[in-house]
């Protein structure tokens, strides 16, 4: 726990300075398009983000805020707060975007950079936000949008072939914080349903088919700590080596901070990072990452306690495996050993020591609560 805090601490710092020189660069050579004014600096999300210090900004982007937290974790949710703004008040600065005669009426208030460096500018005056992409993002993502606006409320509305740019609407939407636990229900039998839809198409395309042992041998490469190898390995033992698995295109970051609710529908956004993954990937990462975040644990809780059953029986007929209720700890820990070699070291691009200490403390922690 004290060598995971060392680590946080250190990673606060030099994701500081990172965040001042990128930033700051992106901001300059946007500075035609953003609004004049002072602008604040801070991650956000994971993000990197330079706002327009005012009201507004900061009313909107504390509802994309992925730090956002239940009732029951109030306490835990503030005392986090106050430390962050002590230490941005202490090492964060804000720049200055000067006024001319291309930016003199842009609404444009917020810049955000992606892990890949694209760029998002946010007008919340006309509820507009543009993606500025370069030539490779802007095809993936063209061509991730073909694949599953078809599947899933998506907020694109234009693409600009020519300059690479992609516009898209800026939904009205409820703060996770606001959300009833019927609205959680909600979705995730929204969501069940949207991929069962999604994956009995995508399935009978050919899909390419990795093994257990693929897994597990992509993720023992990346992650040398024998305690965390022994440790799956009590749990994904040699027999089921030859185990086989559908990869399908999914979204890749399927977390609560990239699902707006509107009051009555749901919207999926930021599909920049889809790419091929296990078929029960996404659905999995939004369990998972709820309960590790400290914000709706019950999402696991009822995947142990046999809610979800019903949905997962039906969409692991499309890989020709029969779901069992027995190896739920092995659907799940398959799920993290790809996480952390395709999305954690692989998009995110982090310490591999620190993953190792994070992860080793989070199954840990998920084998003894649930494990019987």
């Amino acid at each position: 726990m004290i060598e995971l805090s060392i680590k946080r601490i250190s990673l606060y710092f030099k994701s500081r300075k990172e965040l001042y020189s990128k930033i700051y660069q992106m901001i300059m050579m946007n500075r035609n398009k953003l609004k004049p004014g002072r602008y604040r600096l801070r991650y956000i999300s994971g993000k990197k983000v330079g706002y327009f210090n005012n009201k507004q900004t900061k009313s909107f982007l504390s509802r994309i805020d992925d730090t956002s937290f239940r009732d029951e974790n109030l306490i835990k949710y503030y005392s986090k707060s106050i430390l962050r703004e002590l230490l941005d008040y202490i090492f964060v600065r804000d720049m200055k975007v000067p006024i001319n005669k291309l930016n003199i009426s842009s609404n444009y208030e917020i810049i955000m950079i992606s892990r890949k460096n694209g760029i998002k500018l946010f007008d919340l005056y006309n509820r507009i936000v543009l993606n500025l992409l370069g030539k490779t993002q802007f095809k993936q993502l063209y061509e991730n949008y073909i694949l599953f606006h078809k599947y899933f409320n998506m907020t694109y509305i234009d693409f600009d072939f020519d300059n690479f740019i992609v516009k898209e609407r800026l939904i009205e939407f409820e703060s996770y914080r606001t959300w009833r636990n019927s609205t959680m229900f909600q979705l995730i039998d929204h969501i069940f349903i949207l991929y069962l839809n999604y994956i009995q198409v995508a399935s009978q395309t050919d899909p390419r088919i990795e093994t257990t042992k693929k897994i597990i041998e992509s993720f023992n490469n990346k992650i040398k700590s024998k305690q965390l190898q022994s440790l799956i390995s009590e749990y994904i033992p040699i027999k089921k080596y030859n185990d086989t698995w559908i990869q399908l295109k999914s979204h890749g970051d399927f977390a609560i901070n990239n699902i707006l609710f509107t009051g009555e529908d749901f919207f999926f956004i930021d599909w920049e990072d889809a790419d091929e993954y296990l078929f029960f990937y996404d659905i999995f990462n939004l369990l998972f990452t709820e309960y590790i975040y400290d914000r709706d644990k019950d999402l696991l809780i009822n995947f142990f306690a046999g809610r979800y059953d019903k949905y997962l029986k039906k969409l692991f007929v499309f890989n020709n495996t029969k779901f069992n209720q027995e190896l739920k700890m092995y659907y799940l820990i398959l799920f993290i050993c790809q996480r952390i070699v395709k999305f954690e070291i692989g998009k995110k691009n982090h310490c591999i020591d620190y993953v190792t200490i994070k992860y080793l403390s989070i199954m840990k922690s998920i084998i003894n609560k649930f494990e019987t």
